[in-house]
């Protein structure tokens, strides 16, 4: 699940993800700089419901600050070389 902010970049990138019918790769961060591989994912629904919107927002501590939500499923998990990436910011350590 995606919970998306407020304004027109973040809105519009949002509603191009939710029609692009190929999945795409999925990093979560864990850290600044550090994100992890979870797999390739696709947008099953798309909700601007204001009741939904507020209770997945509360719950992730975020009320307030969630104009959309976008639900995701799995579509594949093809295993990369490594499954953490620091970015070009922070040097691998090896």
């Amino acid at each position: 699940m995606v919970l998306a902010g407020f304004g027109p970049e973040i809105e519009r990138a949002a509603d191009i993800f939710a029609r692009q019918p190929e999945p795409v790769p999925v990093f979560v961060k864990h850290r600044v700089n550090y994100w992890e591989y979870v797999g390739t994912y696709r947008v099953t629904r798309l909700s601007r419901n204001a009741e939904e919107i507020a209770a997945k927002a509360t719950t992730a501590g975020r009320k307030g600050e969630v104009s959309l939500i976008l639900f995701l499923e799995q579509a594949g998990m093809a295993a990369p070389e490594r499954s953490m990436y620091p970015t070009a910011q922070e040097p691998d350590a090896g």
